[in-house]
């Protein structure tokens, strides 16, 4: 089930729904998605805690996230695929492909001004970043020595971060291939930068586009 408690602890409702793998809430445009652990993505009203319709994939979804502006969904799925959700036609628009995924939970996240990039990290330690609008890989970043498990964007610092098995945490700037050492959290690793590209326009991915 989905428990949905106000800031002062109380419980407001509760939603009656399969296992829950993930979750993601926005307040803006009033809506919860929830991925059970089969292969669907619920989603409801947020004001209401209605629910208003289903979204199916082949098998089991491993993580969400959402655009900002709450119109994109991502839905990471066990077998190493990661797909885009338009949620105004309910529709699948892209597939991204490349990273490798099994029985890992990562989660992937849009990035760059006005969500124009996709970005999911791999079990082999790569940050992948494809192009939201045409689905084109456009960096394979490599520093991590072990599976990356989540991944997240600052709009703050125009900057992704990454988290990985190998314990460290990596800042990755918009106009390096190389990540940042930040309070010396990456301290004893050689740095490593595979890129798909030469191309100096699309290497400068999250604000120069």
């Amino acid at each position: 089930k989905i428990i949905i408690w106000s800031t002062n602890g109380l419980m407001v409702k509760q939603i009656s729904s399969p296992r829950v793998h993930d979750m993601v809430v926005s307040v803006e445009s009033s809506l919860l998605l929830a991925a059970d652990n089969n292969s669907s993505v619920h989603v409801y009203d947020l004001s209401t805690l209605t629910f208003l319709y289903k979204l199916e994939e082949p098998t089991t979804i491993m993580s969400l996230a959402l655009s900002s502006n709450s119109r994109y969904c991502l839905t990471e799925l066990r077998t190493g695929s990661l797909h885009m959700w338009d949620l105004e036609t309910r529709t699948r628009v892209r597939d991204f492909s490349g990273h490798i995924q099994g029985g890992y939970v990562i989660r992937c996240t849009f990035a760059g001004l006005d969500d124009r990039f996709v970005a999911t990290g791999s079990e082999d330690g790569t940050l992948f970043v494809w192009s939201r609008s045409t689905g084109r890989l456009l960096e394979r970043l490599k520093y991590h020595t072990k599976s990356i498990n989540g991944c997240a964007w600052s709009k703050q610092v125009s900057a992704l971060a990454t988290a990985s098995d190998d314990k460290t945490i990596c800042i990755w700037p918009a106009y390096h291939g190389a990540p940042s050492d930040i309070s010396k959290i990456i301290e004893g690793h050689s740095s490593r930068s595979e890129t798909s590209l030469n191309d100096s326009d699309d290497r400068s991915m999250m604000s120069n586009v």
